[in-house]
């Protein structure tokens, strides 16, 4: 009979919440929490200079120039491409690690495109170069809008309050 009981005894320690054979189980419970900041952005993307700087003595037009951003920092790797009226490229390049580029290119009317990540593309439709002309063009890029979605995982159950307190501090860090 004390046998039994001692079955018994080990069956009930067992079934203790949190214990198993292996160890002590992870009895912290975790809430989630998800919410999204939307940020928009009112700083568009321009052509802030053009200007013939004169003529070379060449075929092809000369195009120069600068690509930064709203605070006057050179926008690095902008990709600067030309396109003919039918939408083929013609010719590109990137901006510099100070925001600038070079190229030559055959006279006539593109399509221009300036591109970077993180900034408003920026297109101008009617491009166009004379023979051995030279152009310099300065571009200020803006910023893109977005929705940046956050992940909080929490010990205790936060209330409203907090929940608003937590979007408000990462909608000023952003």
């Amino acid at each position: 009979m004390s046998s039994h009981k001692k079955h018994i005894c080990f069956i009930g320690l067992l079934l203790l919440p949190g214990f198993s054979g292996w160890g002590q189980t992870d009895s912290i419970k975790k809430y989630r929490y998800q919410f999204s900041i939307s940020r928009s952005s009112a700083e568009k993307s321009f052509l802030q200079k053009d200007v013939t700087k004169g003529n070379a003595d060449t075929t092809d037009a000369i195009v120069r120039g600068y690509v930064h951003d709203y605070n006057n920092n050179p926008v690095m790797a902008a990709s600067i491409v030309f396109y003919t009226q039918k939408d083929s490229l013609k010719k590109g390049c990137y901006s510099d690690s100070l925001g600038l580029f070079n190229l030559s290119l055959s006279a006539g009317t593109y399509k221009m495109k300036i591109t970077s990540t993180g900034f408003t593309p920026f297109i101008i439709n009617q491009f166009q170069t004379g023979i051995g002309e030279i152009r310099e063009l300065e571009f200020k890029l803006g910023m893109l809008s977005g929705t940046s979605t956050y992940l909080i995982e929490s010990e205790k159950k936060l209330s409203k309050k907090e929940l608003k307190k937590l979007k408000e501090k990462y909608q000023s860090e952003n």
